[in-house]
């Protein structure tokens, strides 16, 4: 989800978040941790309704499996 616009929607959701989760609006995406996993998360249940088809998730793996690989094919990080 990359409009502004509908980033600044999403901060409905800040109220929704319950620790140990995190939520941050970025200037090119949202981020919500859930470390009980985003089917137990109120916030995660939201964020997905309120973002549609616009939103992708990744769990923390799948994060780690691609930043090996972005970093094994010359990445800087």
């Amino acid at each position: 989800m990359q409009d502004a616009q509908a980033l600044r929607t999403l901060e409905a959701i800040e109220p929704l978040v319950v620790a140990p989760e995190r939520f941050a609006i970025g200037r090119q995406a949202a981020y919500l941790l859930c470390p009980r996993g985003i089917l137990e998360s109120e916030a995660g249940e939201a964020l997905l309704g309120k973002a549609g088809r616009a939103a992708t998730t990744r769990n923390w793996a799948t994060v780690m499996k691609l930043h090996a690989a972005a970093f094994a094919a010359g990445g800087s990080r």
